[in-house]
Parts: C-alpha cells; sequence; structure tokens
C-alpha cells in the first residue's frame, strides 16, 4: 500500500519550484493562471498548518498563532505587489521655474 502525500505538503514545493522558474518572465495568461493557483494553494497550506498548530497550543495561543500566520501572509502580500524598489527608476527632481519678470 502506497502512502499518499498531503496535498498541504506537495503544493508549497511545487508553487516555490514554479516560482523561481518564471521569476521576472514574460508569460503568457495560461500559465500565469497556473502559477497564481499553486501560490494561493501555498497561502491556504499555511493557513491549514497554523490552524492544525492552533488546535494543538489550544486558547488563548491557538488564536494568537492564527492571527500572527494571516499578518505574516498579508504582509507578504502586500511587500510583494510593491515590486522591488531597486528596478523602478528613481523619479528626478522637479526643474526650478525661472522667477517672473
Amino acid at each position: 500500500m502506497t502512502k499518499r502525500i498531503p496535498w498541504t505538503v506537495a503544493v508549497p514545493p511545487l508553487a516555490i519550484v514554479l516560482l523561481a522558474l518564471t521569476w521576472h518572465r514574460s508569460l503568457p495568461g495560461p500559465v500565469v493562471a497556473v502559477v497564481a493557483i499553486f501560490l494561493a494553494g501555498a497561502v491556504l497550506a499555511a493557513v491549514h498548518h497554523a490552524e492544525v498548530v492552533a488546535h494543538r497550543v489550544g486558547e488563548p495561543f491557538g488564536s494568537l498563532v492564527l492571527a500572527v500566520a494571516v499578518t505574516v501572509i498579508e504582509v507578504a502580500g502586500r511587500r510583494r505587489g510593491r515590486g522591488p524598489a531597486s528596478t523602478s527608476p528613481s523619479p528626478s527632481p522637479p526643474s526650478p521655474s525661472p522667477p517672473p519678470g
């Protein structure tokens, strides 16, 4: 009898590999959709693992574990949305206008 690997263990490493293979590449829409689905699966797996830990440690620490997990996921999503600061050109300061007259 073969032992199946749970999706919560299999999806996050696959998401990392897909992300590494597609990072900074121009991709067609279906490929972007597949990568997005795997990344969403990795987030759901992280929340699942946080719920398992929260259930094992009980109240009130379980609620704290879930709150921290969701906060970390939220912050990571916001930082990823901004993009790396080094790739965007810095805006030039406005040129001074000549005095009137």
